[in-house]
């Protein structure tokens, strides 16, 4: 599906963080003739010309392999179409000229995560730690990662590193009560989840009480479809049955897990981070993830 409108300013930032070059061009590079075949890439992005865009873009590319902007440019555009096996070839290709950029490392991370690549995706998220330890309490994304890499006790210990920097979070406490669980068992989590107040996001005072054993999943549901919009409905049913399935996993309900991850991940799919995490976990449960 083509980016909406609402969306092109976020991608163009993108872009622009890397409109210094790493180097100088080759010595054949025209700079005028290359400049001009990324304008005209732009233009058929925000014309919506999709397959002109991508032909268009590589054609820059090949004009100026140096052109930093560009592979950015074309990762959150293939991003945007969920081809992230194709955007991880420009993220990396972006480490090859920035070698000391953090969020390099973590947008590869974070794009290995979402094509179910659980292995490569942990081993990036690891380097940006290493390379700036000081922001790993921050890196939840991190956290739900070593879940998936079931490094159960290097998640919980994420989460609550995130705790210190983010105490209003009930998805944090929920994730952390997960990890829990597998490294121990759902009784110690239950014990240790952490209390949250004052996340007035729907459903998520229903999600927390259900992690703390006070309310049945039927009454997170009951929930999230308290809505005023349809968007607002898919977007709280989707978290309301990521949260579910989650929750009925780590009890060792695998069939009722199983059940609300798929209604997450496809009738109620959405594109945003933990939408795209109960794909994943689909991906998981199907045998795709890598």
């Amino acid at each position: 599906m083509m980016i909406r409108p609402t969306q092109i300013a976020a991608l163009a930032l993108a872009a622009l963080a890397f409109s210094a070059r790493a180097d100088d061009p080759p010595a054949d590079a025209d700079p005028a003739a290359a400049k001009a075949l990324f304008e005209k890439a732009k233009a058929h992005f925000h014309a919506r010309e999709d397959a002109e865009f991508v032909a268009a873009i590589a054609k820059a590319i090949e004009a100026d392999p140096k052109n930093s902007e560009a592979y950015a440019f074309r990762a959150a555009y293939l991003e945007s179409q969920g081809e992230y096996g194709k955007a991880i070839a420009d993220h990396t290709k972006l480490i090859e000229l920035h070698p000391s950029s953090v969020g390099l490392v973590q947008k590869r991370a974070v794009a290995r995560f979402f094509d179910a690549q659980i292995a490569a995706s942990v081993e990036d998220f690891d380097k940006v730690v290493e390379m700036e330890p000081k922001g790993m309490p921050y890196n939840w994304q991190r956290g739900i990662a070593l879940y998936y890499a079931g490094r159960y006790d290097d998640a919980r210990k994420q989460f609550e590193d995130h705790q210190t920097v983010n105490p209003h979070d009930v998805e944090n406490a929920a994730w952390h009560f997960l990890s829990t669980a597998r490294a121990a068992d759902a009784e110690v989590a239950k014990k240790s989840l952490i209390d949250i107040t004052g996340d007035e996001r729907v459903p998520m005072a229903e999600v927390q009480e259900m992690f703390g054993g006070t309310k049945a999943p039927e009454e997170v549901v009951k929930r999230a479809m308290a809505a005023e919009s349809e968007a607002e409905l898919r977007n709280q049913l989707c978290y309301a049955h990521l949260y579910i399935g989650l929750y009925f996993e780590a009890t060792g309900d695998a069939e009722n897990a199983t059940v609300h991850i798929k209604k997450a991940a496809t009738e109620f799919k959405m594109d945003h981070y933990m939408g795209r995490v109960a794909q994943v976990h689909l991906k998981v449960l199907e045998g795709k993830a890598k």
